[in-house]
């Protein structure tokens, strides 16, 4: 069976001492190196976190700017189309304008040719009736 001496004393103190050192001199060191690489991982992925969450604000705002100027464009369209509009119908007006004024001046002068030519029809019957009546009377 199994004796107790010394030789399990002595073991037991190596061990003890062993695992002492052990600690001591790895497991501290490697803890340590183990901590210092979480610490990194840890500030790796905040600030992975943090530029994601800027690139995430930066392309929201870029999406705002671009809505923005596309609101813009569509509006400076629509008060260009507006304006057009408007020209178009001024230009309308006007034309009709100028269609009634030259209406209103050939009517007039078909008015003053149409009393001219009245006038002269009135004094050739006389002068033709006046010529019939010389003839017939001489």
């Amino acid at each position: 069976m199994l004796e107790l001496n010394a030789t399990i004393a002595v073991v037991m103190v190596l061990f003890a001492v062993l695992a002492w050192a052990v600690s001591r001199l790895y497991l501290r060191p490697v803890g340590a190196l183990l901590e210092e690489r979480r610490q990194s991982t840890e500030g790796a992925l905040h600030k992975a976190e943090q530029s994601k969450t800027q690139m995430e604000e930066a392309l929201h705002r870029h999406h705002q700017l671009i809505q923005q100027a596309r609101q813009e464009n569509y509006r400076q369209q629509e008060e260009h189309r507006r304006q057009a509009l408007e020209i178009r119908q001024q230009m309308v007006h006007q034309g009709h304008d100028q269609y009634e004024r030259t209406l209103a001046e050939a009517r007039r002068e078909i008015t003053a040719q149409s009393t001219g030519a009245k006038e002269w029809m009135g004094r050739e019957a006389e002068a033709l009736s006046r010529a019939i009546v010389q003839k017939l009377l001489a």
